[in-house]
């Protein structure tokens, strides 16, 4: 469930230098981005990082796009930290989850248990089925599981 560059640059602009086909799959830092991954390089102390990264593409500032083209591919943005900021936001909205509960893997829910959609049941959380006579359910603002062992 990536998104191609093209569509990342339509939405945000800047300046692509790459193909616009290639699909990024996630955002990372600089030293721990891979081929699939999107990241920014704005602090100048990390300049030497940029050489040395196996991300797909760098978000970077005009001074360092002669460096980001040596590598690989860029996208040339005023303020790569703010466009990376927006990236982060546009990630999120690509890829918000439908209307379902979200149940995390770790957590334990009866068999009987209704968790409604929207709501979530976090890390180690645990939900037992409610008695014939329980309340209704609670509203969206209290519906997260947090209870940790």
């Amino acid at each position: 469930m990536g998104l191609q560059l093209g569509s990342i640059v339509a939405s945000l602009g800047g300046e692509l230098h790459g193909d616009g086909a290639l699909r990024i799959e996630g955002l990372a830092p600089l030293d721990a981005a891979g081929p699939q991954h999107l990241s920014f390089l704005s602090n100048p102390k990390y300049r030497q990082q940029l050489d040395a990264s196996r991300a797909g593409c760098v978000i970077v500032g005009p001074a360092v796009r002669d460096q980001a083209l040596a590598r690989g591919a860029c996208i040339v943005a005023d303020d790569p930290y703010l466009y990376f900021a927006r990236a982060t936001q546009l990630w999120k909205r690509e890829h918000a989850r439908s209307g379902g509960p979200a149940i995390h893997p770790s957590a334990v829910v009866d068999a009987e248990a209704s968790v409604a959609g929207g709501c979530a049941s976090g890390r180690n959380a645990w939900s037992n089925a409610a008695p014939a006579s329980a309340p209704a359910p609670c509203s969206r603002r209290a519906c997260t599981s947090a209870k940790t062992s």
